[in-house]
């Protein structure tokens, strides 16, 4: 990844450098990593990092560690007579397992009256954790805007709940000061700044408090699979047969990227990950993709896999000016080594509606080799899916399964797991 500065910004940058600023966030694993290639103009190069994703595709978990980081950044560039221009959570990446910063043209020497990045800061991170724990809803959701969740709506979402004392000032107050300040002029709103602002001591200490508020944010993921791996309805020695039949196929298509669709907490991502370089998991449930996002934390999955909490049938298009600014989901995935889809068809399928031939259409667009589970609507987990309806929306016997499946791929392994569940590995044809 390489950036270029113009003659102001590489000021800047320079100057964070030169300061040991950068080397120290980066040798801590709170920014990334770079080199500088050339001073004129002012160009330098960062690994490239294999995977993105969004704001509206985290945990509440991700949510809140990426706030924290940002948080820490801006801390330790004040301690060091700096100050950060910005807080987008679209400058943070999650990498082997953490919260990463990539924006490294954010950095100015100085201190401010203010602290500049603070409203930002409270759009994209405290306001979307703070309504999402007060009204029991998902942080994702609140992200129709990419500019995050303003005060004003924040505080109208959280009524009376907003004056609680954490909340006070950076929700309501600020809400209050926002909508008073739109009459003032530009020269007023620059006597406004030129009175009321702060030393940096206090700015400091104010950034100390934000901290604390947001370590005391505990938005509960929401969803109903998130201890299916504890309870769900193999034996042992059948989710041995699905684990031996996934590490083949991974063996067999081992390369840049894989793709674990319904992943749950991670299980069969943990299996994938020694023969691809990225492993993304892909969970719509956020209490499962939560307890999978918790797992890397601790060191019970591999870093090179990625949680992405997304509906596959629905996923996240293109954002922004254009709809380019933010790439759509299929396209950041698509033209994976291998994509897994274990018991998760059936759902689709009984579940959602979705036909089995729009189910491969998509599979043949992000791959060429996938690992494919029928579940047979005698199966209990199908029985229940199927409990609402009066018949199967689709047919989904495994004689329906396998035609619709040999129309799109050619079959090259499979395996009984039990009576009424059979793993398939497949490929494209030629």
């Amino acid at each position: 990844m390489v950036r270029t500065f113009d003659e102001e910004g590489a000021e800047w940058f320079l100057a964070a450098h030169s300061s040991g600023l950068l080397a120290d966030l980066s040798s801590d694993g709170l920014v990334v990593g770079y080199a500088i290639r050339s001073t004129d103009p002012l160009t330098i190069e960062s690994p490239l990092l294999p995977m993105v994703t969004f704001p509206y595709e985290w945990t509440p978990t991700m949510l809140k560690d990426a706030a924290a980081v940002t948080l820490e950044i801006a801390i330790r560039a004040w301690d060091a007579e700096f100050h950060l221009r910005d807080a987008s959570a679209f400058n943070i990446v999650f990498h082997d397992g953490r919260p990463i910063m990539v924006d490294l043209g954010s950095f100015r020497p100085g201190h401010t009256p203010f602290f500049l990045a603070y409203g930002q800061f409270c759009d994209h991170f405290l306001n979307p954790l703070a309504v999402a724990q007060t009204l029991g809803v998902s942080p994702r959701s609140l992200w129709s805007s990419l500019e995050g969740l303003g005060a004003d709506d924040a505080k109208r979402l959280m009524r009376k709940k907003a004056l609680r004392p954490r909340y006070l000032r950076h929700i309501w107050a600020r809400a209050r000061l926002e909508a008073g300040s739109e009459s003032l002029g530009e020269s007023q709103r620059r006597d406004v700044r030129a009175q009321y602002g702060l030393p940096p001591d206090a700015i400091r200490k104010a950034m100390d408090s934000l901290r604390t508020v947001v370590a005391s944010v505990d938005p509960a993921a929401g969803g109903v699979w998130g201890s299916y791996e504890q309870v769900c309805s193999y034996e042992g020695t059948e989710t041995d047969i699905k684990g031996d039949f996934v590490a083949r196929a991974a063996s067999r298509a081992s390369g840049r990227l894989a793709l674990d669709i319904g992943a749950n907490a991670g299980h069969y991502s943990q299996i994938l990950s020694p023969h691809f370089e990225t492993v993304v998991a892909i969970e719509p449930d956020e209490a499962a993709a939560d307890t999978l996002y918790r797992r890397l934390k601790d060191g019970a999955l591999s870093g090179n896999i990625v949680p992405m909490v997304i509906d596959i049938v629905d996923p996240p298009g293109g954002r922004g000016f254009g709809n380019r600014e933010r790439q759509p989901a299929l396209e950041r995935i698509e033209r994976a080594d291998l994509v897994t889809w274990l018991a998760v068809i059936h759902h689709l399928v009984l579940g959602r509606n979705v036909p089995l031939e729009l189910i491969f259409e998509l599979a043949e667009r992000l791959s060429d080799h996938h690992v494919f589970e029928h579940v047979d609507p005698k199966d209990e987990m199908s029985k229940l899916l199927l409990s609402s309806k009066d018949e199967p929306p689709w047919a989904l016997d495994r004689t329906s399964f396998e035609s619709a499946l040999e129309r799109n791929f050619t079959v090259v392994d499979t395996v009984d797991v039990t009576p009424t569940r059979r793993l398939y590995e497949a490929v494209t044809p030629g």
